[in-house]
């Protein structure tokens, strides 16, 4: 007997000992008098203030199959200024939007194909930052895919603001979007920050990132794929766009059209708009003006019309492209039928089919300096005009120290009697 307590009794220790550390882990069973949120997440890993979905006092399931909705926006409405609401790794279903109307409350997920979120709704909006009447400041999403399980009609991923409703200083980052009608749609809203994000259609439609309203807007590592627009600027006080690759448009891979307001001082570079419909990239004025936009080592190329298209029936005033790359485009490579002050430089452009640059009737004040236009990087000599000045009234431009070898004809220059212009050591021009 004494024998086998000897041998028993460790054992039975041992035991007692490995479920008191397992009750004290991360593990810890729910009871009703213990439901903090530090029971469902590892504050070791991810710090205090967090709010967890899947704790039972909201009661998500993210199983893929139970509509957490109310559970998701309980928790949501329970945050305050500084606390993440956390979405584990799972498939959580939503029917309708999640609103976030407090200041500094941060949406985050386990990371982008762990954490998923369905929306099941034709028509409505994933997730939209803002209150009924008040401003929202200092949020953010991340870390998290966000699709949709049927065909949108309407509806964005993200909504950011609205015409009524002001944002300021909100981030979006680490997250893959699809399936939506719109992907980020950004109304009146005032130093906002979108970088990492991977955005797709669920169909040729709507606009991937959508900007109307207010300044300071940055995106920077940003992937759009099949968008009837895949960026789309309709006002804004400065918007800063880099690293960004905007493929398969159904239009225009980027549309800069001040329809809804101004449009000025943004910065575009390091960036590809590539086999859209119409477009690579197409500034419009629509009555408005569009003042100071600074494009570098941009790449237009493989469109279904021009590369670069500008026009408008407005002010369009300080366009600028420094180290562009436009290639093999059906119609020109650059379209110019409005504006002033419009400076092409140091670019590169070939295999257009129709002109290289192409400067229509009474547009003046431009100019074309240090540029290969023709058959260049393994593309061939079918463009019909290097560069086209079409008018016999344009004015005050410059067109010097450009390549103009095998196209076509390098110059045609209709306005040769020109008030104060410079045409000047253009090879195959004058």
């Amino acid at each position: 007997m004494k024998k086998f307590l000897h041998i028993t009794l460790p054992i039975l220790l041992l035991c007692v000992l490995s479920l008191f550390l397992y009750s004290c882990g991360n593990g810890a069973a729910y009871s009703s008098d213990d439901d903090t949120d530090s029971d469902y997440i590892n504050t070791t890993v991810y710090g205090s203030g967090y709010i967890n979905v899947k704790n039972p006092k909201f009661g998500a399931m993210g199983d893929g199959i139970t509509d957490d909705t109310f559970a998701i926006q309980k928790a949501i409405d329970s945050a305050t200024g500084g606390n993440t609401v956390f979405f584990p790794a799972g498939s959580y279903i939503i029917s309708s939007t999640l609103r976030i109307s407090a200041n500094g409350v941060h949406l985050k997920g386990q990371g982008t194909g762990a954490t998923t979120i369905y929306n099941t709704s034709t028509n409505l909006d994933s997730f939209y930052f803002g209150g009924n009447t008040q401003q929202v400041m200092k949020c953010s999403i991340s870390d998290m895919s966000i699709s949709s399980t049927v065909s949108k009609t309407s509806g964005a991923a993200i909504r950011f603001g609205s015409d009524t409703i002001d944002i300021r200083n909100c981030y979006a980052y680490n997250l893959d979007i699809n399936g939506h009608y719109d992907g980020i749609v950004l109304n009146n809203t005032t130093t906002v920050y979108l970088h990492d994000i991977i955005l797709t259609s669920g169909g040729i439609h709507g606009t991937g990132i959508y900007i109307s309203g207010g300044n300071d807007h940055y995106l920077n590592r940003v992937s759009l794929w099949n968008y009837s627009v895949n960026i789309g600027i309709y006002s804004t006080g400065a918007t800063w766009i880099d690293n960004v690759d905007a493929m398969v448009a159904d239009t225009n891979g980027l549309e800069i059209k001040a329809s809804n307001g101004d449009i000025t001082w943004s910065w575009i570079s390091n960036s590809a708009f590539d086999s859209s419909g119409s477009n690579g990239i197409y500034i419009s004025s629509s009555g408005n003006q569009v003042r100071g936009l600074n494009f570098s080592n941009v790449w237009a190329s493989t469109n279904g019309t021009n590369g670069i298209y500008i026009s408008g029936n407005g002010n369009i005033d300080g366009i600028q492209f420094i180290g562009a790359r436009i290639f093999n485009n059906k119609a020109n490579g650059v379209s110019v039928t409005s504006g002033k002050n419009i400076t092409i430089d140091t670019s590169h452009i070939s295999g257009n089919t129709g002109d290289g640059i192409i400067f229509s009737s009474n547009v003046s004040e431009f100019s074309v300096r240090n540029c290969r236009i023709g058959p260049m990087a393994g593309f061939s000599d079918i463009q019909q005009n290097g560069i086209y000045v079409e008018g016999t009234s344009s004015n005050h431009y410059i067109i010097l120290g450009n390549d103009l070898r095998g196209n076509s004809v390098g110059l045609l220059n209709n306005s040769q009697g020109a008030v104060d212009s410079v045409v000047s050591n253009n090879l195959n021009g004058q």
